[in-house]
């Protein structure tokens, strides 16, 4: 019984949309895992999340301990552009500068219709396309429908592509916009900028002007006329040369979060801080796991703040730790400390 037992339980949270955007989730996170957060959350003795944006938001809810140990962005970008090609453009029938690209899974929280509405004059003026990657989500707008068939022949849809597709995609693209209601992160606009694409477009929410503050051009939600009007007249700041990607922001916040940890271990003795970076990383890899539907093995990067869960919890007496991450894709992680 993990609740009953003597296991501390420290879920990451990476947003709050099953609380401020709840009518945007699928039929899944509505009645299984939105549940099972509120569930976790009240047994919970601390949460760790991903952006100062989202720490916040926490303490408006809870007065539990909460960390912001940050996220990385694979480091699958680091060296890209070693592999970009203009011949991935052939397969949709792309040009080099001719499309503004934008990378997510097509659900209302990702604002499409929005984008649609504003993206169109631009795309009919200038000539380009708007390239859309990422798996269709859920939800059905007619309005969104229409709009879609009118832009039938400047929308590319590519579903799902490889990485080595994808970072040319990247690259070629005159901008990458993306004008999400919320977001917890946005790693994609990341993404772009490590794959060489020099112009972000994002809507002006607080996550974005905490990680791109001067370096994207902002566009409300609330004014489609202004929208337009900025697009027009061209006034997309270029992404300055010193810009940083977070490739490893999570091993250099380490000194930083073990300060919190510090803190926190004073006035709260339930644990025994263990911090064995490359050993623990090794065997967090090594773990039975369920995660669906991506192997985590290959996509490790996205769930280093699991090594804080493993740093935090390690001494329970024997018994097992339960991880789990409370995203719409949960995986449950567990450890016999024996």
């Amino acid at each position: 019984d993990i609740y009953g037992g003597r296991a501390k339980i420290v879920p990451v949270i990476h947003d709050l949309t099953f609380k401020k955007f709840r009518a945007t989730q699928n039929f899944a996170a509505k009645y299984y895992y939105t549940p099972k957060t509120y569930v976790s959350l009240k047994h919970s003795d601390a949460i760790i999340t991903i952006s100062e944006t989202v720490k916040k938001e926490l303490f408006e809810v809870t007065t539990l301990p909460v960390f912001n140990c940050g996220e990385n962005i694979s480091s699958e970008f680091a060296e890209c552009l070693n592999n970009v090609s203009v011949e991935y453009l052939k397969k949709f029938d792309l040009e080099r500068s001719k499309y503004i690209i934008s990378v997510s899974t097509l659900e209302p929280r990702k604002n499409f219709k929005y984008l649609l509405k504003v993206i169109k004059p631009i795309l009919r003026e200038k000539n380009m396309k708007l390239v859309l990657v990422g798996r269709k989500g859920w939800g059905k707008d007619k309005e969104l429908l229409c709009l879609i068939n009118d832009m039938s022949d400047i929308i590319v849809f590519t579903e799902y592509v490889t990485h080595e597709c994808l970072v040319s995609l990247y690259h070629y693209a005159h901008a990458f916009a993306l004008l999400s209601i919320y977001e917890g992160f946005g790693r994609t606009p990341f993404e772009a900028v490590a794959c060489g694409c020099q112009r972000i477009i994002l809507s002006d929410i607080p996550i974005f002007r905490e990680t791109f503050n001067n370096h994207a051009l902002f566009l409300p939600l609330d004014a489609e006329s202004s929208c337009i009007s900025s697009l027009m007249d061209g006034s997309i700041p270029l992404v300055d040369r010193d810009f940083k990607i977070p490739f490893n922001v999570l091993e250099n916040r380490v000194p930083l979060f073990l300060k919190d940890i510090e803190c926190w271990q004073n006035r709260n003795r339930w644990f025994d801080l263990v911090y064995e970076w490359e050993d623990e990383i090794k065997e967090l890899l090594n773990c039975k796991l369920i995660y669906e539907p991506t192997i985590f093995k290959n996509r490790y990067y996205e769930f280093l703040p699991l090594v804080y869960h493993f740093m935090l919890m390690l001494k329970n007496g024997g018994k097992p730790v339960l991880f789990f991450e409370m995203k719409a894709n949960a995986f449950h992680l567990w450890k016999n400390l024996n």
